[in-house]
């Protein structure tokens, strides 16, 4: 097992630095044996690459273990499937693999990670959470390497508990700095406040323009007979949502969701699919219209 029995960095202690280099070279080599022929061109290896090889064995031991005992939902079944997802080009066969073999385990690995180091938010919904999680390891499924040794469950585990630890970072200092600015209103005179304002009317112009923009580049794309049939649906919701957004007038992530859901009659897992690849295209889009703009 990756990181078994390994203690963490930072409870190492070491007389000098080339100590600590043999030390971790030792162990890294021990836990995965092509290190070295994966580094092997490389001029020089530094404390700071070893020191960071060491953490991540670490980390995703620490991860495979907290799951270990309740990793039933997790089988070489699993591990199969995600190699079987990374190597298959025909878009309709990879979301078959994914909702039938991928989607449920890997929601089950977010949830004991939110419950476990207890990473939940108290501006999201637990399910907002997860999914949102989820679309992000989708993302990152490319960036898995059966042939480097290490188990899927602990490589997206990893990934997971970072993000859902760096989201939640995010999302506090936001709190603090919204308390902090509420706390010193009383100093920002009227004029302040107007100019705060327009400059939130501007922004909110530039994000509308930018989105009709993007609206009108899916209607386009729904033209493209290469588009998947659960794409063409969520992206004909998107549209008709946007284009009645000032009377629906809902802007919760959680509930655009269920409307979404309501609208093209998919599962959470199909929907979640799509919403990764139109999130792409969307970022697509709005670079290309920002070009534009300058």
């Amino acid at each position: 097992m990756a990181g078994q029995n390994l203690k963490a960095l930072s409870e190492l202690k070491f007389d000098s630095i080339g100590e600590e280099f043999i030390y971790l070279h030792n162990k890294i080599n021990k836990q995965n044996p092509e290190f070295e022929e994966k580094n092997k061109h490389k001029k020089e290896i530094t404390i700071e690459y070893l020191r960071e090889e060491y953490s991540r064995i670490v980390n995703e031991g620490e991860v495979e273990e907290k799951y270990e005992k309740n990793s039933v939902y997790w089988t070489v079944e699993q591990e199969r499937a995600i190699a079987a997802f990374i190597v298959e080009k025909n878009n309709e066969k990879k979301e078959k693999i994914f909702r039938d073999d991928i989607y449920k385990p890997l929601k089950k690995l977010v949830e004991n990670i939110i419950f476990t180091y207890k990473l939940f938010r108290s501006d999201v919904e637990i399910r907002e959470l997860q999914e949102d999680c989820m679309s992000f390891l989708i993302t990152k499924m490319d960036r898995y390497d059966p042939s480097k040794g290490t188990r899927a469950f602990a490589f997206f585990g990893t990934i997971a508990k970072h993000y859902l630890m760096g989201e939640k970072k995010i999302s506090y200092k936001n709190i603090q700095s919204n308390v902090s600015l509420e706390g010193s209103s009383a100093e920002i005179n009227l004029e302040e406040g107007n100019e705060d304002r327009q400059m939130d009317l501007e922004s909110e112009k530039v994000n509308n323009v930018v989105f009709r923009e993007v609206i009108k580049k899916l209607e386009l794309e729904l033209l493209n007979p290469k588009v998947l049939p659960n794409d063409k649906k969520v992206m004909e919701a998107i549209i008709f949502l946007f284009n009645r957004h000032e009377v629906i007038n809902i802007y919760n992530k959680n509930l655009l969701y269920h409307l979404i859901k309501e609208r093209t009659d998919l599962q959470a897992k199909e929907i979640t699919y799509s919403l990764t690849r139109i999130r792409s295209m969307y970022k697509e889009f709005k670079e290309m219209f920002l070009k534009t703009l300058n």
